[in-house]
């Protein structure tokens, strides 16, 4: 009677069990946070985005949640950028487009987006960005078609260059002025008998062709002609590869750089660094044209880049 007695009340208590269960509605799944991108720059393997400053990302979100969706909240760091609520009761997913502009402050720093998606019963997802900023680079100042004509007795010809403006001077324009003109000028032109097409700083212009000796500065530009080819000038344009060229010459390439670049031709490609006054900051000028020689009429054209700041 004992042995039918408990199998009787294993029954109920199996029974009752069974009964529990299936009144127990089943737990609903957490929300799932789904984050693609089409920006350049995006790693959707290790979801980082790497950018420069000014750069955008665009993220395309979408929330899945049985449990019926909530909240969407996107944050950086500690603070809130987006919170978006359901648009109806029920409403088991949820699309949105998050847009972010790389900023000045994330360069150097460890930036992280944070996207959450929250149901109504609390549960929750989240994925992490991280943000690898870095700096946009600094253009160069470039200067084309710089005419630099050969001295002349009058000293009205437009001889001397200054890298500070990309403008071009005579002795008249620096020597009859009130104005504090010569620690501008970095460069001066003359054609020799064997020298021909020279460029020289002003401490080294030859005394018998133009005696400075007057000028309040005579900056000392340090110059030497490169072997790279004509065509690495054009591919400047910004402090990167200002840098990329200037270490392809060489750790020692200007030790024996000195004041004139002398016998100059078309294309040739010169390495310069200007006054130690000046910051000696680097840069290269490039011959593109050789017209006459000695006349008043006769000139030197050539481009000019500088480092940028």
């Amino acid at each position: 009677m004992k042995r039918v007695l408990v199998y009787s009340l294993s029954l109920l208590l199996l029974g009752s069990v069974s009964l529990f269960n299936a009144c127990t509605p089943p737990e609903d799944e957490p929300p799932v946070v789904v984050v693609t991108s089409n920006s350049d720059g995006w790693d959707a393997g290790t979801s980082t985005f790497t950018g420069m400053v000014g750069d955008s990302l665009i993220l395309d979100i979408t929330v899945t949640a049985e449990g019926g969706f909530n909240t969407l909240r996107i944050s950086k760091g500690s603070a809130n950028l987006v919170e978006k609520s359901r648009d109806t009761e029920g409403q088991t997913s949820y699309t949105y487009t998050f847009g972010y502009e790389v900023v000045a402050d994330d360069v150097d720093q460890d930036v992280t987006i944070t996207i959450a998606g929250i149901d109504d019963e609390g549960l929750s997802d989240e994925k992490t960005i991280t943000i690898d900023a870095e700096a946009a680079p600094v253009d160069v100042v470039k200067y084309t078609a710089r005419l630099m004509y050969a001295p002349v007795l009058d000293k009205s010809s437009k001889t001397f260059l200054s890298t500070d403006n990309g403008n071009t001077y005579s002795r008249n324009d620096i020597e009859n002025t009130t104005e504090t003109v010569s620690p501008l000028i970095d460069f001066g032109y003359y054609y020799g008998n064997s020298d021909m097409a020279s460029i020289v700083s002003p401490a080294t212009y030859p005394s018998g062709i133009y005696d400075l000796s007057a000028w309040g500065t005579r900056n000392e530009t340090l110059m030497k002609l490169s072997s790279m080819e004509s065509g690495h000038f054009d591919m400047i344009s910004n402090n990167t590869n200002f840098d990329a060229h200037w270490d392809m010459l060489g750790a020692n390439f200007m030790d024996d750089a000195d004041g004139d670049v002398i016998n100059l031709a078309v294309n040739d490609l010169v390495a310069f660094t200007l006054d130690a006054d000046k910051g000696a900051k680097k840069g290269f000028f490039i011959v593109r044209k050789i017209e006459g020689t000695m006349n008043s009429t006769d000139y030197i054209e050539i481009d000019v880049v500088v480092r940028g700041e």
